[in-house]
């Protein structure tokens, strides 16, 4: 996906925290990915977030966006 067209779909904040994501780790999707992955459980690990506590949480919301996106998607 062109980075324009991820941009036109997130909200402005988000649309932020991309752009300045791009410029430290490049375009591809999978430096993004792991980059936000790494970041999150960092977080999370400071936090005294447990591994399975994190791993809920992440599937959780997970499953969240995507019954959005798919909600979106089929009207």
């Amino acid at each position: 996906m062109p980075q324009d067209e991820l941009l036109s779909i997130l909200p402005p904040r988000q649309r932020a925290l991309i752009v300045a994501m791009t410029e430290i780790y490049g375009e591809d999707v999978n430096d993004l990915l792991n980059a936000l992955h790494e970041v999150s459980a960092r977080v999370a690990i400071f936090a005294g977030v447990s591994p399975d506590d994190f791993a809920t949480g992440v599937k959780h919301h997970w499953d969240y966006i995507a019954n959005a996106v798919n909600e979106v998607a089929q009207t």
